[in-house]
């Protein structure tokens, strides 16, 4: 801590008159990786940094809070060619210190709560936090984003830490002002870029996460990426959903929002994303999630089946498949869902099409005729046959299976998907036939 403290006090700047890269020239190399020691030793593990250090660990904050790093022309240079200030934060002194300074707070808490002599709460026992946040939330001292952005990073362990200092601080973390459009942006999309979503959070959030539901129509994107902060606006609104958040009265007008606001991708970004979770899921579902559920797919499908095209919905019910794989829901409901699904659609994806051939062998026994149905169809898509080539193992074990039946149902069309086939050039399945 003292050799640390005295690297951070170290001000001289010399002039370079050669160039050796690794020369730290002005200490803000060594100032960085002091800020970066202490953001390890922070954290809870075995490496913590002991309780009884805190006020050198503090000392150290205070100086490297008020570095110079970054300034406003070196985040510019920056935002030519990189447009992450979340990671800008983390590659200067002052950021990284900001950061430290968020797990500080956690590091004081988890030392002091529960604690019979320590009677104050939130910031009251650590005032020093405090005032070194509300500082740096004055456009008058702090003028750069990469900064501003930290709070929307770490704005769930600021509920956590007090929450009421959260509320009240709220209208500058998140400005509503037109002419702080920039400084809102940059903290709400560090904050749904980087921060999972929590209950109490989007209590607190629920009017910014209509304001950003709402600006989904404004902004235009020709191919979205998973980073893009609808893509996560739309998991958090899963996740919401999933844990019934938005069936409340308060909130129930935010998902049909969602989807009238949400282009295809997105959507069905939406719906994968919960079937993902529910393939995924090692254990069962809780009843009252599978009836949510399924009322939110019958919901989409009657909207969707009220256009007269449903080409525009093709991703979100193609994400249907990883429904249909969790195997989660009743077995008659899943394959009637995924007939109509098929039916509607012209294309599925490779992963989509196994997720669904894989999965139809355990429907060949108790519903052949709408298994082969089902097949069928994807057959007709796959236009050139690569599908089918891919997944032939499982497609013949279906086929045995229905042919093998003792009841009738199915056969017939067993028999014609068959000869579909082979009219496709597709031949190895004629062998089934005698």
């Amino acid at each position: 801590m003292d050799l640390c403290i005295w690297a951070t006090q170290q001000k001289d700047i010399h002039v370079r008159t050669v160039s050796i890269v690794d020369k730290d020239y002005d200490w803000e190399g060594t100032r960085k990786e002091v800020a970066g020691l202490l953001s390890s030793g922070l954290n809870d593990g075995d490496n913590e940094i002991p309780f009884n250090y805190r006020g050198s660990v503090w000392k150290l904050l205070e100086m490297l809070s008020a570095d110079q790093q970054p300034t406003i022309g070196y985040e510019e240079e920056y935002l030519k060619d990189y447009n992450d200030l979340g990671l800008l934060s983390i590659n200067t002194v002052r950021g990284e210190a900001m950061h430290s300074v968020v797990r500080y707070a956690l590091w004081v808490h988890r030392h002091t709560t529960g604690i019979v002599s320590e009677n104050k709460q939130g910031f009251e026992k650590m005032p020093e936090v405090q005032k070194v946040l509300e500082e740096h939330l004055d456009l008058k001292k702090e003028l750069t984003l990469s900064i501003r952005s930290i709070y929307g990073k770490w704005l769930p362990w600021l509920v956590l830490l007090d929450e009421e200092w959260l509320v009240k601080n709220l209208a500058l973390i998140l400005p509503a002002d037109s002419d702080k459009s920039n400084i809102y942006l940059v903290t709400w999309e560090t904050y749904i870029l980087y921060c999972q979503s929590y209950d109490n959070v989007f209590e607190i959030l629920h009017k910014e996460y209509k304001k950003a539901v709402e600006r989904i129509k404004e902004i235009k994107i020709e191919k979205r990426s998973i980073t893009d902060p609808e893509m996560r606006l739309a998991e958090h609104l899963a996740t919401l959903y999933w844990r019934g958040i938005l069936d409340r009265e308060e909130y129930n007008n935010l998902l049909p929002l969602f989807f009238e606001n949400a282009d295809d991708e997105l959507a069905g970004h939406f719906i994968e994303f919960i079937g993902r979770g529910l393939y995924n899921s090692k254990q069962d579902i809780k009843a009252d999630v599978i009836i949510r559920m399924k009322k939110l797919w019958d919901e989409r499908s009657i909207v969707i089946n009220s256009y007269s095209t449903r080409a525009k919905h093709e991703k979100e019910l193609s994400a249907f498949s990883w429904w249909f794989s969790s195997s989660k829901f009743n077995k008659n409901w899943l394959i009637e869902k995924l007939y109509n699904v098929l039916e509607s659609i012209s294309s599925l994806d490779s992963l989509q099409l196994r997720l669904i051939i894989e999965n139809l062998e355990c429907y060949s026994i108790e519903m052949p005729k709408r298994t082969i149905e089902c097949l069928t169809f994807i057959a007709e898509m796959d236009t050139n046959g690569w599908g089918v080539r891919s997944n032939r193992k499982e497609i013949r074990k279906i086929l045995e299976k229905v042919l093998s039946n003792p009841n009738d149902n199915g056969k017939a069309a067993a028999v014609a998907l068959i000869h579909k086939f082979g009219s496709m050039g597709n031949l190895e399945f004629r062998d089934l036939l005698y």
